[in-house]
């Protein structure tokens, strides 16, 4: 909906005058920034602390949603036969950390479930990622639960089992099976290849240095830390061409590549497969620490997230890409890296005796020009694009991001969704709007043929909604010019008053409040859900995302204070009711419609032109963009529907008149002028300050920046 210029009549008895307008506040979720030169496609991701699964288009507006009853455990994907692969956060008493999951799903366009997989119980639980393998099967990064003393015979130093038990990491591969069904056809175990230098009489005693294929059962990110989600493995990717699993390892700061044409038993050893290495690790970067060939100086990754290899046919292919996060790196900040690890065509790694695995740097690094500007503590990813560019993920903030070749950032959006489902724009209430990864997605990808890619609106609610009241501030039975000015609270009311009330962000409530004939200034400060009549009260009523709708709900003839709560539909008049009536992205239209002289709940649903009047009717009348302007027109004491269309200019009035006044940038502003009791069509041109009144008068009162309050 239009709402940046929009006022609507409401004939009830506490105020003649509402207008229901946005706040004009800065854009700062869903689409921040969007460049000619972005790649064109669909975005995917899915808010950590939220149920439902977003793709957007390049404009920021909605293609598709999947709802579901989990939070995401953490990844999804859009695979290529347009399926969603969906891991969802089950809980799980015995391993309780951050990326457990449990529940891998695959779910049509249309939100029907085709695979529901359950993989948690005491001994196992899937977290963080999954990887789809060509032949359908499914790579799951897996806990395994191995009590304190398995840990100590396996050569852990108890000084460092903190929790009584570890956790180390699993790689299982599930043969889909039937609707629930899967088959784990292949395994890979961590605590298969350990070593430790701690306890000779211990299991895998031996010289770290001299075994960089093994992993330090002792090692640590932080001396003295013994956690038991000990390894931390975050994100799991597979090279086609080498039959390969790339891993990141969080707690080591560090990629693992493994071996995947191993047998199950081979994975358990170290010979056989590809590369007659069993299940050792056969490449490792990032933190030379891990395996004694290297000191804090030598350490790259810090926290990493998002290991991946670039795709063939895409700038750097075979490289591989990683989200640094940078946590605990000196000055706190992340980059995008880019690696070029020392293999030959056979998939075989060259690693120099006595040393660590190269290369020596990065062959590609991003950082923002001021380093601190791009910080993500934890989660994250970023993926290469066709055309060079790539796609970033600054998942603790929820921004997505899109970088040139020549690291310009083309595209940028930010996640609106938290835990209470998607706010208003303008607002700064986001509790936790995080996204684990996004991933864009072109128009040519095959997931998407055949699907209707028809964008709605944006995710976001609009701006800040309030219906702005005023009119006879005087008691003389006729509406009085007013404007509020809301950079200094300013009210002027022509020929009357001259009063400061108010500040920035408030929203006039003006109406009579005494029941006396007289409106009275007032205010709703939706940031803090301050109501404040000016001589009368001051209440607190409602939270920042409720939109002010005072009226004369039990016809006593003064104003009651009220919200409406689009994100859950309630209407809760103070002293009065609370009901439930409309929805997300519904406009509040109270009006006095069947001549009572009480105020009715109601909506106008832009989208279809639905107008909802509670116990009363249901109406269609306007269409997609339309802004409701319901009054009384031929002054019977009853509300008629109309509407005001922005791009012609066009009032309706339904049962009545069609007529073309203003233009899309004025502010629509109808009210008796004339004191005859019917609303005349009429503008404020803030530009100018022009008050038209059609067929009735024009005058100049106010300029830019103020908003009409009259009636």
């Amino acid at each position: 909906m239009n709402y940046y210029r929009m006022a609507i009549r409401n004939l009830i008895i506490c105020f003649p005058l509402l207008f229901l307008q946005s706040i004009q506040a800065e854009t700062n979720i869903g689409l921040i920034q969007d460049e000619p030169s972005a790649f064109e496609g669909y975005t995917l991701f899915a808010p950590i602390s939220y149920t439902t699964t977003y793709l957007v288009n390049n404009d920021g507006n909605l293609v598709n949603s999947w709802p579901s009853s989990y939070q995401p455990g953490n990844v999804v994907y859009l695979l290529e036969d347009g399926l969603l692969l969906r891991t969802g956060t089950i809980g799980n008493p015995i391993f309780s950390a951050g990326g457990a999951g449990g529940k891998i799903q695959k779910i049509a366009w249309d939100g029907g479930l085709e695979w529901d997989y359950t993989y948690s119980n005491t001994e196992h639980l899937q977290h963080h990622d999954v990887e789809i393998l060509p032949n359908g099967n499914i790579l799951m990064i897996v806990w395994e639960y191995k009590t304190k003393l398995e840990a100590i015979q396996a050569g852990r130093d108890p000084a460092l089992i903190n929790a009584e038990k570890l956790w180390p990491d699993t790689v299982i591969e599930v043969e889909p099976s039937g609707l629930t069904g899967g088959n784990i056809v292949w395994e890979w175990h961590l605590w298969d290849h350990l070593i430790q230098d701690y306890d000779p009489a211990r299991n895998s005693y031996g010289v770290v240095a001299d075994n960089p294929q093994l992993v330090d059962i002792n090692y640590t990110g932080n001396p003295g830390s013994g956690p038991a989600d000990w390894t931390h493995v975050n994100s799991i990717d597979y090279n086609e061409d080498f039959d390969q699993i790339l891993l990141s390892v969080h707690e080591f700061d560090e990629i693992w590549v493994i071996d995947h044409s191993t047998t199950t038993t081979e994975s358990a050893s170290h010979s056989g497969g590809n590369s007659g290495r069993g299940g050792d690790i056969l490449y490792r970067w990032g933190n030379p620490q891990t395996y004694d060939s290297g000191d804090a100086s030598d350490q790259k990754f810090f926290g990493q997230h998002d290991a991946q290899w670039i795709e063939s046919s895409m700038p750097g292919e075979g490289n591989i890409m990683v989200f640094n996060n940078g946590d605990s790196r000196p000055g706190n900040y992340s980059s995008v890296e880019e690696i070029e690890p020392p293999i030959d065509e056979f998939g075989t790694y060259y690693l120099a005796p006595g040393s660590a695995y190269g290369p020596v740097s990065q062959t590609w690094i991003y950082t923002a020009d001021n380093p601190s500007d791009f910080y993500s503590s934890h989660i994250s990813g970023a993926h290469r694009l066709e055309d060079g560019h790539t796609m970033i993920c600054e998942g603790e903030t929820g921004r997505l991001f899109e970088i040139d070749t020549n690291e310009d950032i083309v595209w940028q959006y930010v996640n609106p969704v938290d835990i209470q489902g998607p706010h208003r724009q303008g607002t700064d209430d986001l509790n936790n709007n995080q996204v684990f990864r996004c991933y864009r997605y072109g128009p040519d990808y095959p997931g998407l043929a055949g699907k209707d890619l028809t964008p709605g609106g944006p995710i976001e609610l609009p701006e800040p909604r309030s219906l702005i009241s005023g009119g006879d501030y005087n008691g003389d039975g006729t509406r009085d010019p007013a404007v509020f000015r809301p950079s200094t609270g300013l009210w002027a009311v022509r020929g009357i008053t001259r009063v400061y009330f108010g500040t920035e962000g408030d929203v006039p409530v003006c109406g009579d409040y005494r029941g006396d004939g007289t409106d009275r200034i007032g205010i709703f400060r939706p940031g803090a859900g301050l109501w404040a009549i000016r001589g009368l009260t001051r209440i607190y009523f409602g939270r920042p995302d409720d939109t002010a709708v005072p009226g004369d709900y039990n016809g006593d003839g003064s104003c009651a204070l009220g919200i409406f709560r689009d994100i859950s539909g309630l209407w809760a008049l103070r002293g009065i009711t609370r009901a439930y009536f409309g929805g997300l992205g519904d406009s509040p239209v109270p009006q006095d419609f069947d001549g009572d002289s009480t105020t009715e709940i109601s909506i106008f649903r832009d989208d279809n032109g639905l107008w909802a009047i509670r116990e009363l009717s249901r109406i269609y009348f306007g269409t997609g963009g339309d802004n409701p302007l319901a009054g009384d027109y031929d002054g019977d004491g009853t509300a008629e529907t109309a509407i005001f269309r922005p791009d012609s200019g066009l009032w309706a009035f339904r049962g009545l008149t069609r007529a073309y006044f203003g233009q899309a940038t004025d502010w629509v502003a109808p009210a008796d002028y004339d004191g005859d009791t019917a609303d005349d069509i009429g503008i404020f041109r803030d530009s100018s300050g022009l008050w038209a009144a059609r067929g009735i008068t024009r005058l100049y009162y106010g300029g830019e920046e103020d908003q009409p309050a009259t009636r």
